[in-house]
C-alpha cells in the first residue's frame, strides 16, 4: 500500500502564537510571501520550469527585464494549457513536435497578462474577497510604482488566517463530487482533465481504491527534475503525452475519515504542505477530498461574517 499519513490518527495541536495575534484587520502585505521570485518575459519557458521545480512554485511572477515592474503570472496550468491543451497545435505546427524546441519560447508566449495586481495596502478581507470571486489561487502584490514586493497565495492565507477554525469533523467541507483517473492513463488524459475541469490534482486510482495522486505540479516537476529525458521519445510533444500517469505520481498523501477533525487535518495540510487531504470511506474507497480552496473558502467566510 502507499506510503500515507493518517489524518485521524494523530494529537489534536494548537498554534497559540497564532491564537495570540490575529491579523484579519490589517494588509494584504502581511500574509503574502517575500521576497518573490521573478523571471523576465524573455525567460525561456523551460527555465521557468526548472525554477519551478527547484523552489516548488506553482506560479512566478513576470517583470520587465531589469526591474520589477509588473508584466504578468504564469502558472503550472499555463505550461500544462501550452502542452496539452490550446498550444499542442502551435507546436506541433511551428516547431514540428518537438517539446524541447517548443520549451525554448519566452515566457510572455503563456504568461496571463490580464492579472491587476493587488495593492500593499489592499486589507486582508479585500483580497480574500478578490481571490474568492475570481477563483485566482494566487496574486502579485506591488507598491504605489507597480513594483512587485510580493504574493500571496492560497497556502499563505491558510498559513496565517487558518486559527479558530470549527471544532468540527470534515463531512460538512469536504468536496465530494471527486474526479480520479485510472493508473493506466497518460498525461494526455490527465492534461486533458485538469484542464476541462478547473483540477490541478487528481487521485491515481486502481479497483476503485487511491493508489496516488498526479498534480500538474507533478507533471511540471518531471519537466524540470529532467525525468523527461530518461523517457524513449520524450523530448517530442507525442512521447510526453503517452507518458503513463504513474511516472510522475506521488504516492505519499494523506488520508482522513468523514467523521476526522477539521482542525487536525489542516495543520496536517500546514506541516506537509500538501494541498488536498483523501477522504476515505468503507473498505478504504475515496470519498471525498478535502483541498485548500475548500479551507480557504472557510476561512473567508468566517472572516466576512466577523466584518459584518
Amino acid at each position: 500500500m502507499s506510503a500515507r499519513h493518517d489524518s485521524y490518527r494523530g494529537l489534536r495541536e494548537t498554534y497559540e502564537e497564532e491564537s495570540r495575534h490575529p491579523i484579519e484587520a490589517g494588509t494584504v502585505r502581511e500574509i503574502a510571501s517575500h521576497p518573490v521570485v521573478s523571471v523576465a518575459q524573455t525567460t525561456p519557458i523551460l527555465n521557468v520550469i526548472e525554477t519551478m521545480t527547484a523552489r516548488g512554485f506553482r506560479r512566478i511572477v513576470v517583470v520587465s527585464p531589469g526591474n520589477m515592474v509588473f508584466r504578468g503570472l504564469v502558472s503550472d496550468i499555463d505550461i500544462l494549457r501550452y502542452l496539452g491543451g490550446e498550444g499542442m497545435v502551435l507546436i506541433r505546427k511551428k516547431y514540428k513536435g518537438n517539446l524541447m524546441s517548443a520549451l525554448n519560447s519566452p515566457v510572455n508566449r503563456i504568461m496571463r497578462r490580464g492579472i491587476k495586481p493587488l495593492k500593499e495596502s489592499t486589507p486582508i478581507d479585500k483580497a480574500l474577497e478578490i481571490m474568492m470571486k475570481t477563483k485566482r489561487g494566487g496574486y502579485p502584490i506591488v507598491d504605489s510604482e507597480n513594483y512587485v514586493t510580493g504574493i500571496v497565495t492560497l497556502r499563505d492565507v491558510i498559513t496565517k488566517l487558518s486559527y479558530n477554525l470549527p471544532d468540527v469533523t470534515i463531512n460538512e467541507f469536504m468536496s465530494t463530487d471527486v474526479l480520479t483517473i485510472p493508473s493506466t492513463r497518460t498525461f494526455k488524459h490527465a492534461i486533458e482533465s485538469m484542464l476541462k475541469y478547473g483540477f490541478r490534482r487528481l487521485p491515481v486510482v486502481e479497483e476503485e481504491r487511491p493508489i496516488g495522486v498526479i498534480s500538474s505540479r507533478g507533471i511540471i516537476k518531471f519537466i524540470g527534475g529532467k525525468k523527461i529525458f530518461k523517457i524513449s521519445n520524450g523530448w517530442l510533444l507525442s512521447g510526453f503525452l503517452s507518458i503513463p500517469v504513474t511516472e510522475a505520481m506521488h504516492s505519499d498523501y494523506i488520508i482522513a475519515t468523514p467523521e476526522s477533525n477539521l482542525i487536525n487535518v489542516v495543520e496536517d495540510m500546514k506541516r506537509s504542505g500538501w494541498g488536498s487531504v483523501f477522504i476515505l470511506g468503507p473498505r478504504e474507497r475515496l470519498v471525498g477530498l478535502l483541498t485548500e480552496y475548500d479551507v480557504f473558502k472557510l476561512i473567508y467566510k468566517k472572516i466576512s461574517a466577523e466584518n459584518e
